[in-house]
């Protein structure tokens, strides 16, 4: 059994039955972003059909899983942006110029679209995958927390025990790897 406890009167919560956000005190910007959103819109629509694409950034205590989504309504520039957790495990801050960093890669301003973007990111290895050891030719992803960037590189050689080393951080080949592209969402 779980119960809703509302304090206030009872005038201003509504015909009795009935859970929406305007029954809630706050407004209907307001709603989505603080507690209807969270806590009472299960019980409104339970057969609702939910949108799994998006988290916020105060769920599940910081930790994410790599290729879940993120929003953030970004205060600086009054933009909903959407970033991909770039690796799973406890994260940090947001960048707030539409760049990457080690813990999020910048997917755009539309919902759709950033699905799309994260979609084809998910379909790249990353580093650490598989005790470092996969076939030559896969490309990796690889956040460059050096420049910011987002940039791809082909497996092209492995060391002595089968496994590949560290990615070049200037954007060029070495022994093990070689550079393709920088990837960036707009």
């Amino acid at each position: 059994m779980i119960g809703i406890l509302v304090y206030g009167p009872r005038s201003a919560m509504g015909p009795a039955g009935v859970v929406e956000a305007t029954h809630s005190g706050l407004t209907e910007e307001q709603a989505p972003k603080y507690a209807f959103s969270k806590v009472l819109s299960q019980f409104a629509q339970p057969d609702a059909p939910s949108d799994a694409c998006c988290h916020r950034w105060e769920e599940n205590g910081h930790y994410g899983e790599r290729g879940n989504i993120y929003v953030y309504d970004n205060p600086y520039n009054h933009q909903t942006q959407y970033f991909s957790a770039a690796k799973t495990g406890q994260y940090r801050y947001f960048p707030t110029n539409k760049t990457n960093n080690a813990d999020w890669i910048y997917l755009g301003t539309d919902k759709e679209t950033a699905k799309t973007n994260n979609e084809s990111l998910m379909g790249y290895a990353q580093w650490g995958e598989n005790d470092r050891k996969t076939s030559l030719r896969t490309t990796f992803i690889y956040s460059n927390p050096y420049n910011g960037r987002l940039e791809l590189f082909t497996l092209k050689a492995t060391g002595n025990d089968g496994r590949y080393w560290y990615f070049p951080t200037n954007k060029t080949d070495n022994a093990n790897w070689k550079y393709e592209e920088e990837v960036a969402f707009k």
